[in-house]
């Protein structure tokens, strides 16, 4: 990073925001039951007929053909269908009456359409191009700061002068990313990963989102809006006579400066992202009102789901109910709706990692709210908005039961904020003094206080700004989430999970203990790791168990505990993250590559070995996985076991076996070759030979060579023909059972000789026949 640069930006007045984004819940997190046969929970009747978005629940396990029914059903009654998901039976429409949600339960029930439950997802009504009813609404799609941002607007309220760390990007050294990312460039290879923030959008135009090669951080092909009804769209729309993706933010930097805190790009400006190897893909699903609502967030849920995306980031509750009490008619269906996107992600293998929020709560037992409904009124002043419907924000609302969402939904990892003990130095924290806590609620801590990260100069007038909020936090740990997902790509979300605590405790004693001060446990497992996520718990290669051979590959047996004769080959197979495989046997090695650092490697190693004494033998393995740095835990090495027993075939052979052979060799040359057919000398002549080159070896000769010699001389010795007296010796060689030449010659002038005399008896025949029938006639 260029703190010159930085810091002469800074001086131009770069705007401190932080977010404020109270999440607190306790109570059961799972779908409200209902019986079978019941009428649906709906929604109070609304003050007026304006166009409103509700969210529909059918029994989950609801066919498409039963969610198509139910749709039908609601734009009989003048509603128009928004986005629809058969995945999980719920779907989105828009409808003017005041009574649509007590009308449609009662007609589907009629209909005999099973429904769940039926309600307004917000207080105030549709205004703007939500308005699909009347049509009429202004352009969404202007850069502007409105007058209320939401909950974001709170942020305002934790700025921090930029000059008052000494280390602008703390909250990366702490988590040790800076030497994650040393490691990560040379030693050890990561599968791609995206995480996809779903926010208020992200300037895709920013300088620090453009890598040194050219390419983006951002990834287009995975970036959509959900703010216009929850109705995702990729079509670029039209900003101030320029086409612009619809993803870029029109109302806050909140998402410009979470996705920097994740993966600003390494390129020698601005800041460096925890993980700056991943991608960032831009979910808006803020409007410009600063609004989150259930339908904007389930969209940014299933598109995440639907889309490879593999972390989600959410620094936000759902408006406009900083806790959503399922069982309140008002508030029944868009909670569930949301909780039914967060399972379907997590249950597509999407990480989901958010704020634990900024009300310096207790998430486990929450205080009474009074700030919601935040879309009727100004939190600040009171005054109402003008679509609040004449609303008014609840004082005091009894929210025991309350459900933080996304944070306090099942699977999602709920992250509180810390800062520097002292600061501009690393290694002491403490609880942010605005960060929600809870000893049940809190998975892990992360940086969250003075965060510079990159913003859009539209909105805050310059490139970089510090924020402060549990908003802040959530990046870092999506950032360490993302660094596991690419160590351990077939990681599920409760993998990552379970992972990211475990390596969080490493740092645990960095975190100052609560009971010395105000007793408000917000540590969780500790303080997110960025460098122990790509230096420990590396994926292991998977080494099968070694084998021997002694028949030339055609049967394989265990080494372990064998006991192996002679010759053999002996072998081991390791796969799965494997890069290097290396075996050793009685002194030999045998070392193999892979041709590419990938997850899915598959290599043997072998070794022939020829023992000739009997003994403890070991067969050493080591088998690399794919991290290559010098402290990571990811090689396998182990010993095996085994006896050795010598061939006695290849043992010396002993004094007697060669003075009986050299007796017999002797024998052998006193024998003439004139005496025997030629063909039974030539085999004789060989074995004896044979004979003679194993009694030259002299000491070197074995009992086997010894043992064949001796053996095949017997035997040739034995097959010795003698010639006959008279005839040569030289003769050719005939097959088995075929007759000699001269024998076939003989037999065959016999046959000859036969038939002639058959020939001629045959004749005298004749001619006596003719001359007795002539005599006759």
């Amino acid at each position: 990073m260029q703190q010159s640069a930085f810091t002469k930006k800074m001086i131009s007045g770069f705007a401190a925001i932080a977010m404020a984004a109270s999440c607190v819940a306790v109570g059961a997190v799972g779908s409200v039951a209902y019986a079978a046969d019941a009428t649906p929970v709906y929604s109070p009747v609304e003050p007026s007929d304006n166009p409103r978005n509700y969210a529909v629940n059918l029994p989950e396990g609801a066919t498409e053909a039963q969610l198509k029914a139910a749709v039908d059903e609601a734009v009989k009654l003048g509603g128009v269908a928004l986005s629809q998901y058969p995945q999980f039976g719920t779907f989105f429409v828009q409808a003017k009456s005041k009574s649509f949600a007590k009308d449609y339960a009662e007609a589907a029930t009629e209909a005999g359409i099973k429904v769940d439950s039926v309600g307004a997802t917000r207080q105030a009504y549709v205004t703007g191009d939500e308005d699909v009813i009347d049509k009429d609404g202004a352009s969404t799609f202007s850069l502007n700061t409105p007058s209320n941002a939401g909950q974001f607007d709170k942020e305002k309220s934790l700025a921090s002068d930029p000059y008052t760390t000494a280390d602008m990007a703390w909250g990366v050294l702490a988590l040790g990313a800076d030497k994650a990312k040393e490691v990560t460039d040379k030693d050890v290879p990561l599968a791609p990963v995206t995480v996809g923030v779903i926010d208020s959008g992200v300037d895709y135009r920013h300088e620090d989102f453009k890598n040194t090669d050219g390419t983006s951080q951002i990834d287009f092909d995975k970036s959509v809006d959900c703010s216009v009804n929850g109705i995702p769209s990729q079509e670029k729309v039209n900003v101030d006579g320029q086409e612009v993706y619809p993803w870029r933010p029109t109302a806050s930097s909140h998402g410009t400066h979470v996705a920097g805190t994740i993966a600003a790009a390494s390129n020698g400006k601005g800041v460096d992202g925890v993980a700056p190897s991943v991608k960032i893909a831009a979910i808006k699903a803020m409007n410009d009102g600063g609004f989150l609502y259930p339908e904007y967030v389930t969209c940014g849920f299933v598109w995440s789901a639907e889309h490879g995306i593999d972390v989600t980031n959410n620094s936000y509750y759902s408006d406009p109910w900083e806790y959503w009490v399922p069982s309140d008619p008002t508030q029944t269906a868009g909670y569930e709706a949301v909780r039914r996107a967060v399972a379907y992600a997590t249950a597509k293998g999407v990480t989901s990692v958010a704020a634990a929020g900024n009300s310096d709560q207790n998430m486990d037992d929450p205080a009474p709210d009074s700030g919601s409904p935040d879309d009727v009124a100004d939190a600040n002043s009171g005054e109402p908005y003008a679509n609040g419907d004449g609303k008014s924000i609840i004082k005091n609302r009894d929210v025991k039961d309350g459900i933080d969402i996304p944070a306090s939904l099942p699977g999602v990892v709920t992250v509180s904020a810390v800062g520097e003990t002292e600061r501009g130095k690393l290694g002491s924290y403490e609880r942010a003094s605005f960060s929600n806590y809870g000893t049940e609620s809190i998975d892990v801590a992360a940086p969250g206080v003075n965060i510079a990260s990159t913003v859009d100069p539209d909105i805050d007038g310059g490139d970089y700004a510090y924020y402060s909020g549990t908003s802040m936090a959530s990046p870092h740990a999506a950032g360490v989430a993302a660094l596991i997902k690419a160590i351990h790509p077939d990681f599920t979300p409760a993998q990552v999970l379970d992972l990211m605590k475990k390596q969080a405790a490493v740092n645990y004693a960095q975190l100052a203990d609560p009971a010395k001060s105000d007793n408000k446990e917000y540590r969780g497992a500790g303080l997110v790791n960025a460098f122990t996520a790509v230096t420990k718990d590396q994926p292991k290669p998977t080494v099968a168990d070694a084998e021997y051979s002694t028949d030339g590959g055609a049967t394989w047996k265990p080494l372990k505990d064998a006991t192996v004769t002679g010759k053999a080959t002996v072998r081991v197979k390791a796969t799965g993250s494997v890069s290097v495989l290396s075996l050793t046997v009685a002194g030999k090695t045998d070392t193999v590559k892979a041709e590419q650092k990938t997850h899915d490697n598959a290599l043997t190693a072998s070794v022939d070995v020829d023992f000739t004494a009997d003994g403890d033998q070991s067969a050493e393995i080591t088998a690399n996985g794919l991290n290559d740095y010098k402290d990571a835990d990811d090689d396998v090495t182990s010993t095996v076991t085994f006896k050795s027993v010598a061939d006695p075939a290849n043992l010396p052979a002993t004094a007697d076996s060669i003075a009986s052979l050299k007796k017999d060799t002797a024998d052998a040359s006193a024998k003439k070759q004139s005496d025997y057919t030629a063909d039974s000398w030539t085999r004789f002549a060989a074995a004896k030979q044979a004979a003679a080159d194993v009694l030259a070896k002299g000491d070197k000769a074995t009992q086997g060579e010894v043992d064949k010699a001796a053996a095949e001389l017997k035997a040739a010795s034995d097959a010795l023909v003698k010639a006959e007296a008279g005839k040569p010796t030289e003769t050719k060689p005939t097959q088995p059972g075929k007759p000699t030449q001269s024998k076939q010659l003989t037999e065959t002038g016999s046959s000859v000789a036969v038939v002639a005399a058959a020939v001629l008896l045959l004749a005298v025949a004749g001619v006596s026949l003719i001359v007795w029938r002539r005599r006759r006639a």
